[in-house]
């Protein structure tokens, strides 16, 4: 059985994944707008799983 490797972005990762540019991908997620988690041990550096970007982008489409 083949499990699937989680595999985190750093913000500047996850805008280009996304395919957003960054100032505004900070802005998405500093208001809660974007899925992510804190970096345990850290006050304020958050890493963004691909997996839960696919579903977030999934359920954001337009039209």
């Amino acid at each position: 059985m083949e499990t699937k490797q989680r595999i985190w972005l750093t913000a500047r990762e996850a805008a280009e994944y996304l395919g957003i540019n960054y100032p505004r991908f900070t802005r998405l997620a500093n208001r809660g707008g974007v899925p992510r988690t804190l970096v345990p041990g850290t006050k304020r550096t958050y890493r963004y799983n691909i997996d839960v970007l696919d579903r977030w982008m999934l359920d954001h489409q337009e039209g």
